[in-house]
């Protein structure tokens, strides 16, 4: 039955995007409170791959433009939301405030998320 298939499809889709929703800010909320930069570092850069890799659900909650302005806040390019984007982060220069920037934007799309202790 092709329209439970597609329904199912649609649950799928929410639910991996929920998931990296989620990771995102966890490892958001991990660099923050992370005390070395090397764990800074690595909690970032998942977060980053997390944050992009949303942008590429054509259903999802977070739409492209709004993960480009996460991506912003942690500062990806302004002009270039593709990957060659990513050139613009200077990773030991990212700020815990532009690390809770991304988050909000992120808990637009989910509500609640930020709070819920991930």
């Amino acid at each position: 039955n092709e329209e439970l298939f597609n329904a199912a499809r649609a649950d799928i889709k929410l639910y991996v995007e929920a998931g990296m929703a989620a990771s995102a800010i966890h490892y958001l909320n991990e660099a923050i409170m992370d005390v070395s930069e090397a764990e800074k570092l690595h909690h970032l850069s998942e977060a980053l791959g997390f944050i992009y890799a949303m942008s590429f659900n054509s259903d999802g909650r977070l739409s492209p433009e709004e993960s480009h302005k996460a991506l912003m806040a942690l500062g990806w390019s302004a002009t270039d939301s593709s990957l060659n984007g990513i050139y613009g982060i200077n990773l030991w220069e990212v700020s815990d405030e532009q690390m809770r920037l991304a988050i909000d934007v992120i808990d637009e799309s989910f509500p609640g998320f930020k709070n819920a202790g991930f």
